[in-house]
């Protein structure tokens, strides 16, 4: 038996991982359209009264509210987003993802164009080269 409650204490989550898993959902539920806020509720403090009444042997207990104190809790209220809310996001996310696409394609072959030297220019200055070495391999060689 208590090796089994060392074992249930060495394998047990501590408190970091419960705020880790709480700070998840929080950001889950405000994709989802939750908002936050304050609620206030109010603490009261009485005082109780005990009258004994002698003639109808009744006991009478009156209480008072004498003061009240503020408390304040932090409430998560989840409002559903309407279909037309829900549209408008997704064509958001679409259109500005169809953008990126755009721009990243634009960028390439803005790349593209600028190379100063592309394979056709490549080509032609090795044929000149070879044309120029051949050139000086002849005149080198000529007797005239």
């Amino acid at each position: 038996m208590r090796y089994i409650a060392i074992i249930l204490l060495l394998t047990s989550c501590n408190a970091a991982y419960h705020v880790r898993q709480a700070k998840k959902h929080i950001i889950k539920a405000q994709a989802k359209g939750a908002k936050f806020g304050t609620d206030t509720s109010y603490q009261y403090i009485y005082r109780t009264d005990t009258v004994y009444n002698t003639v109808t042997k009744e006991k009478e207990v009156i209480r008072r509210v004498i003061d009240s104190v503020p408390i304040l809790h932090e409430v998560i209220k989840y409002i559903p987003l309407t279909r037309y809310q829900e549209r408008i996001e997704y064509k958001l996310k679409r259109d500005t993802l169809r953008l990126i696409k755009y721009i990243a394609k634009k960028e390439h072959k803005a790349k593209i164009k600028t190379s100063p030297i592309t394979l056709v220019t490549k080509i032609i200055l090795a044929l000149w080269l070879v044309i120029v070495i051949w050139m000086v391999y002849k005149m080198a060689t000529w007797k005239g």
